[in-house]
């Protein structure tokens, strides 16, 4: 792989770690249900986000709530594993139109995924 990110064996296993939890709350989406919308509890439960943009400086994102393009824009918060605070530098890489869980939680939406910082690396060896 040339030029690409790569995460630490101990910062996938503790993305698989939380991907797993929020499958086990959720359950499992399927691939061809990642765009549409999806039926969520009601009462302060998870929702269906899309990002309005691609990820940018800090660690907050716009993104429509439930409906893509056409939903109520919200401003999300993003929990960023690592020193750099910017969405900009996390995996996995946002993009517009790009689904994610969120929760609204003491007053304000949190993605309920963690990111983790990547790093830039010349990973590529002749063979």
């Amino acid at each position: 792989m040339s030029g690409g990110n790569v995460l630490s064996d101990k910062a996938v296993e503790e993305l698989q770690a939380a991907l797993r939890k929020v499958e086990q709350l959720m359950g499992t989406v399927k691939p061809d249900q990642r765009r549409r919308n999806i039926a969520v509890p009601a009462g302060g439960g998870f929702r269906r986000a899309f990002c309005k943009d691609y990820a940018g400086e800090g660690s907050t994102l716009d993104c429509y709530l439930d409906e893509d393009g056409t939903g109520e824009v919200v401003e999300v918060n993003f929990d960023i594993l690592g020193p750099s605070n910017n969405l900009s530098a996390a995996s996995p890489l946002l993009s517009d139109g790009d689904p994610i869980w969120v929760k609204f939680w003491n007053d304000a939406w949190y993605c309920t995924h963690p990111f983790d910082v990547t790093e830039e690396c010349d990973c590529y060896e002749e063979p």
